[in-house]
């Protein structure tokens, strides 16, 4: 999908990492009382790479969303936070990936500056301190959460049933190959870990596609709960209208990006791109901010979630270690003081977190052994990655049937 396009993906990752990095950066000592110079050369850099990223890209038209942006500049002070708002701008062309040329016509151009400027000045119009009540912020969640899982009409056009069917049978087809007395990679393969692969197994009653609503449903309220803890959690002591700017941000990638908004798709349709597939992770993220809040020690639970993240997909297990343990260590490497306590500190995580995976790995081996009479095969383990090109080539269904289901059984045989 992105073979081709080094030229426009680097800049674009480059300036990606340049502007989140820099909040981090304003932390360093070293840049706690910055010069005059240091915001507006920093701020000139990014708009250089901006420009860079644009005329790689190719202009965009006066009514995009990039040209209409400009208008969010205007609540912002200082040459610094303009130059870096300005060097903002290109990464906004990635929330309309589908349409490169999209053009808004007068209306939605109107409506998008509208909302957009009250989102600019939000935090000037809300600057109470403190952040914003928990219950009632999670409730919207919710009641958003809810409507959007319940929003189904839109699949019965054939390009949305297709797209549905495409992503959930991914989930389905091992269940139902589970509930017919095969052997997880032995007798068939598992794309998204055997965690939703039980669980819809175990709620479907003998037809998968019923349990597979419930549990993605249920994934996806609690995933969207969770972040929206972590949001309430980062932003207690932040003025309300920065608060609520954050929360409306994360619902929005939550539920409007994983949607695919030119098909009018819900986040339903994507079940691996959200909780049934990141869940484990998030849980871990609220565990950690929580303890922290609190001053507790995390360890106990984290261990818990931990695992289960490593047990659920390979994904939430990658993304889950890298995030514990490397966070137990730093912590552990505070601690204490001088280069090589705090070295040995840092080793002596990593010599945890290598142990803890390994120990992790024996007892999900024997587990698997003992439950199913057999032990798991390497080769049906990393059939998604030997296969990449059947797996992942072209998918659209032809006159007699899906490529993508013939293509995966001749990979598997």
């Amino acid at each position: 999908m992105i073979e081709g396009k080094a030229a426009l993906v680097l800049p674009y990752l480059g300036l990606l990492v340049a502007v989140c990095a820099w909040p981090f950066l304003l932390r360093l000592p070293a840049l706690q009382r910055p010069s005059r110079i240091t915001l507006p050369v920093f701020g000139g850099a990014l708009v250089l790479g901006a420009a860079a990223l644009v005329a790689t890209r190719g202009m965009p038209g006066l009514l995009s969303p990039v040209v209409l942006a400009l208008v969010l500049l205007l609540p912002l002070r200082g040459p610094g936070a303009i130059l870096a708002g300005l060097a903002c701008l290109p990464l906004l062309a990635g929330s309309v990936w589908w349409a490169p040329d999209l053009t808004l016509d007068p209306a939605r151009a109107a409506l998008f500056v509208a909302v957009g400027l009250g989102a600019a000045v939000l935090p000037r119009l809300l600057p109470r301190a403190g952040g914003l009540p928990s219950v009632p912020s999670l409730a919207v969640l919710a009641g958003l959460g809810t409507l959007g899982c319940l929003l189904l009409g839109g699949y019965s056009a054939p390009s949305a049933f297709w797209a549905l069917w495409h992503h959930w049978g991914a989930f389905v087809a091992p269940a139902d190959a589970l509930l017919g007395g095969g052997v997880p990679f032995r007798d068939f393969p598992v794309q998204y870990g055997m965690g939703p692969t039980l669980i819809i197994a175990a709620l479907s009653g003998g037809d998968a596609w019923p349990g597979m609503y419930a549990i993605v449903v249920a994934a996806n309220l609690a995933y969207l709960l969770c972040l929206g803890g972590c949001v309430l959690l980062l932003t207690r002591d932040a003025p309300r209208g920065v608060a609520a700017l954050a929360l409306a941000a994360m619902a929005a990638t939550v539920l409007l990006w994983t949607g695919y908004p030119p098909d009018f798709m819900s986040w339903m349709v994507a079940p691996s791109v959200s909780g049934l597939r990141f869940l484990p992770l998030a849980v871990l993220v609220l565990h950690i901010l929580h303890a922290e809040t609190q001053g507790a020690p995390p360890e106990g639970r984290g261990h818990a979630i931990w695992f289960v993240s490593l047990a659920w997909s390979p994904e939430a297990a990658f993304y889950a270690t890298l995030l514990w343990w490397p966070y137990l260590a730093i912590r552990r490497a505070q601690l204490v003081t001088g280069l090589v306590p705090v070295a040995l500190a840092l080793g002596g995580g990593a010599l945890r977190a290598v142990l803890a995976l390994l120990a992790g790995l024996g007892v999900m081996i024997l587990a698997f052994r003992l439950g199913f009479g057999a032990w798991p095969a390497s080769a049906g383990f990393l059939t998604y990655v030997r296969n990449r090109q059947a797996f992942f080539g072209r998918t659209r269904p032809g006159r007699s049937g899906c490529r993508c289901w013939r293509s995966r059984a001749d990979c598997w045989r």
